[in-house]
């Protein structure tokens, strides 16, 4: 048997392409001497990139070209309701599961926000210490919990990895089902590899990467979620015969997205200040004195409600990053409302 994948691999250069790209994953986990150099090209796609996101960018990519010599679409002619399927199909498939798994995503976003009574544009940061996290509609990490409870049972995470852990106490008991779905995406990705110009496998395989990675970091509106939907259309826009393709589709889809994206993160936030909801806050938290631009302190529905004004000193990033050093360790965790213009001040508008 390892005679017969040997050689498998040996016939294949993809294969063996993607064992170095394996091989390198695992150099920038035991090591971050070449972080520097990898660190400004992978965040061009990978939406700020880190540690964790570059080893599990290579990783996957080497794993998809590694593996998908063995995982012929001649081997599903043994299942009858999937015997006609050719790789097109199989990546149709798959982008669909993986399309529907973005939107379970958006959906247990908003009820996590509809069981704290909070607004439906908020970003959640759960703090235990040690660990922060982050999570909104916008970007979401509640699969990401999920995936990061398993890794960090299998192994001791290095520092520099983010797994997400914090969101677990608030994630609905649903987010385990993503355990079932990404080893489905995932061999439903080799499959679509069968039957590819190597110079097009390899592009595909760089594009359900990041399909892949999105689904628990980042999810639809993420720019991994972007580009990995909008190669993947191409390539099935793709006509090898004719050698052309069509980026209207694709770029309809996409163009589409974003104005979504951005309708929502203008007409459901707000652009006069900030809310914040802060759950379970401790007896000896005191926000008086040094919460920049606080307007008022209020009581409701179980939640410390603080009203902050905007302010150009400030984006929301920044409030947010000021908020979670004022409030870890002394409260489980807050939700604070968006407010997209606020980044306008950088431009100097």
């Amino acid at each position: 048997m390892v005679t017969i994948m040997y050689q498998k691999i040996k016939e294949n250069k993809i294969s063996v392409i993607g064992f170095f790209l394996i091989l390198f994953s695992i150099f920038l986990l035991l090591s971050d001497s070449l972080t520097p150099y990898i660190r400004p090209i992978t965040s061009i796609f990978l939406m700020g990139s880190s540690k964790g996101k570059d080893i599990l960018f290579f990783g996957i990519m080497g794993s998809l070209l590694l593996f998908s010599p063995f995982f012929s679409t001649d081997l599903l002619k043994n299942m009858k309701f999937l015997k006609n399927l050719n790789s097109d199909d199989v990546l149709k498939i798959s982008l669909c599961i993986t399309f529907i798994t973005y939107l379970i995503a958006i959906l247990l976003e908003i009820m996590l926000r509809l069981k704290y009574n909070v607004p439906i544009n908020t970003t959640f940061i759960s703090m235990d210490g040690t660990n922060i996290n982050t999570s909104s509609i916008i970007h979401s990490h509640l699969f990401k919990s999920v995936i990061g409870m398993i890794i960090s049972k299998i192994m001791t995470v290095p520092n520099g990895i983010h797994t997400g852990t914090s969101l677990l106490g608030y994630t609905s008991s649903f987010n385990y089902h993503i355990l079932l779905i990404l080893p489905l995406i995932y061999i439903s990705n080799l499959f679509a590899l069968n039957n590819k110009p190597t110079s097009i496998k390899i592009i595909l395989s760089f594009s359900l990467t990041l399909s892949f990675i999105a689904l628990f970091d980042g999810g639809l509106f993420s720019i991994p979620g972007y580009i990995g939907l909008f190669i993947s259309l191409i390539i099935i826009k793709w006509d090898s015969n004719k050698k052309t393709l069509s980026l209207i589709t694709p770029t309809i889809i996409i163009l589409t997205l974003f104005s979504i994206e951005t309708i929502f993160s203008l007409t459901c936030g707000i652009s006069t200040h900030y809310e914040v909801y802060i759950l379970n806050p401790t007896d000896d938290l005191d926000i008086t004195d040094s919460i920049p631009n606080l307007e008022k302190i209020s009581n409701e529905n179980n939640h410390l409600i603080l009203q902050i004004s905007s302010s150009r000193d400030y984006n929301e990033r920044e409030l947010i990053d000021y908020l979670i050093k004022k409030l870890n360790g002394k409260c489980d965790s807050f939700f604070i409302t968006g407010n997209s213009m606020s980044y306008l001040k950088d431009y100097n508008l």
